[in-house]
């Protein structure tokens, strides 16, 4: 007799970071009254920060602190962490969260990689070294359509679908649920 055991370790993944109050971190250094080009899906728009409005990011996604009320500290996701993450973890599925706060955004910053020392890296750098990686960003074309409603993949707009292929590819992981609400129906599950 051989028996089998399926074993699935979901991860979380929130489509945007949010940040403990008292460390900066990678993407930080949002600054609404920043100009930036026109940015065209994945391309590398080099080292640095995403330059989006905070604040609006916080308001659509309710960033408050539950028992405080302060406003969270909020920025762009960061694939080489999030890969991290996966892998330390196990993960063998995701869900995704939030998708539908995104939808408000004419350019989506992704943190695909990270410069130390002068040299592109694609791993999770030593603690050490951390505080001098700096982000590179690539931006991804918004949706702008409001997604709230929408239950099944294939309604997703196709932005927001190269969106999360991007993400399922680049940690190597199957995003299997995607979040576009608060609601507990609010879910599209991927086959």
């Amino acid at each position: 007799l051989v028996l089998y055991a399926s074993i699935f370790v979901f991860g979380l993944v929130i489509l945007f970071l949010l940040k403990n109050k008292s460390k900066k971190k990678q993407n930080d250094s949002f600054d609404e009254n920043s100009e930036y080009e026109e940015a065209k899906p994945m391309e590398n728009q080099g080292v640095g920060t995403p330059q989006i409005d905070e604040e609006a990011l916080r308001e659509a996604g309710h960033e408050y602190g539950a028992k405080t009320g302060r406003p969270r500290r909020v920025g762009s996701i960061d694939i080489i962490a999030t890969r991290y993450g996966v892998q330390v973890q196990g993960a063998t599925e995701i869900a995704l969260t939030k998708l539908d706060v995104l939808s408000f955004m004419d350019k989506i910053p992704v943190c695909v990689a990270y410069e130390l020392d002068g040299k592109e890296i694609n791993t999770f750098p030593f603690p050490v070294e951390l505080n001098k990686a700096k982000p590179i960003i690539k931006y991804f074309k918004g949706w702008n359509k409001d997604i709230s409603s929408i239950r099944t993949w294939s309604e997703l707009p196709p932005n927001a679908k190269k969106y999360v292929k991007y993400i399922e590819e680049a940690i190597s992981c199957k995003i299997k649920y995607i979040s576009v609400g608060p609601e507990r129906e609010s879910i599209i599950i991927r086959k």
